[in-house]
């Protein structure tokens, strides 16, 4: 795509301002499409071309520094990490259509100060209306055996699919993390980020159909864990509340670009100078008729401290009960009080 057209580089022409001078007036002469100062893939990259490792190093600065403003940071997929996301969809839809009697046999096993692993079942009685499944790649053997239970064929080829995932993600939560460890001062982050890599959480979801268009289907809510970064949705519906106007937002995904945004460890890490998003999933009127699919991955990393789920609650109870802006100008002397070591 680089040196083509595209409808939305009026949009990035707004971004621009936001960057060094030489970069603004090199997106004003070459007219940069969408996507220009994101991510792609193993590098960081610029449709203006390739640039200096600190050109492009202090773009890329800039733009991290968004997350304190915008809570997100739009990600553009490497082609060969979009198709192996692709495989493991596939495989996860399959899985979902075995009947609930075999999935359930790939049981989850609990939460501690972490999510556990496995497949969840949450038809009745849950906040939201979906079924699930996390995956960790030092759980690989306990993943495999558990969902051959399910099916000896296709539990564990969506086990293998979803794990695969995990090496091509290396250079983007690498780059990710190095750009926050410089712009906010959290001295060892990128290896406190890699140390963990065997440890980062997939969870590939499915929301049954519901009643009507406009239906929340995932409860308003914020990342428990470090950060997190969206690897595919089927469709669109996903909605985050705004620092500035504290109102709902439509937060826009595509195939070939997706977003990453900070959880509660990564506002701890940071002292609150970023703040985990507040986010939803509304249904639209395909979803709320077909159902939705789609897949994130929530970073753990070492040095940390977690959240105190069983101490204080789902995020999700704390939402409902205080508001989705809840944790967004909390003092870190209170936030702290939220997690246990």
């Amino acid at each position: 795509r680089q040196g083509t057209e595209d409808p939305y580089a009026e949009e990035v022409l707004q971004q621009v301002h936001r960057l060094s001078s030489k970069g603004r007036q090199e997106a004003r002469i070459r007219k940069a499409p969408l996507g220009a100062f994101f991510f792609y893939g193993s590098a960081v990259y610029s449709y203006l071309g390739r640039q200096s490792t600190m050109e492009t190093n202090a773009m890329y600065q800039a733009h991290v520094k968004e997350l304190e403003r915008l809570g997100a940071l739009y990600v553009t997929y490497d082609p060969a990490l979009r198709k192996i996301v692709a495989e493991a969809m596939k495989n996860w839809d399959a899985f979902c259509e075995l009947p609930d009697e075999q999935k359930v046999l790939f049981s989850y096993t609990p939460d501690h100060k972490v999510s556990g692993n496995g497949y969840e079942l949450k038809r009745e009685g849950g906040i939201d209306f979906k079924e699930n499944c996390h995956l960790r790649m030092d759980a690989r053997d306990e993943l495999l055996r558990g969902s051959a239970l399910a099916h000896p064929t296709l539990g564990p080829a969506f086990v293998e699919s979803a794990l695969a995932v995990n090496e091509r993600m290396t250079e983007v939560a690498r780059d990710f993390s190095r750009l926050v460890e410089q712009e906010y001062g959290l001295e060892g982050f990128e290896d406190d980020v890699m140390r963990m890599q065997s440890r980062w959480l997939f969870r590939f979801l499915h929301y049954f159909p519901v009643q009507t268009e406009g239906q929340e289907i995932a409860a308003p809510h914020v990342d428990k864990g470090g950060f997190t970064l969206h690897l595919y949705e089927s469709d669109p519906g996903v909605e985050y509340y705004d620092y500035k106007t504290r109102a709902w937002e439509e937060l826009p995904l595509a195939h070939d670009q997706t977003v990453m945004f900070p959880g509660m460890v990564l506002q701890h890490q940071s002292r609150c100078r970023l703040r985990a998003l507040a986010h939803r999933v509304m249904a639209t009127k395909n979803t709320a008729v077909t159902g939705r699919t789609s897949a994130v991955c929530f970073f753990e990393f070492d040095n940390a401290r977690f959240y105190d789920k069983d101490g204080r609650g789902t995020t999700q109870s704390l939402i409902k009960e205080y508001g989705p802006d809840y944790f967004y100008d909390m003092p870190f002397p209170q936030f702290n009080e939220f997690f246990i070591d």
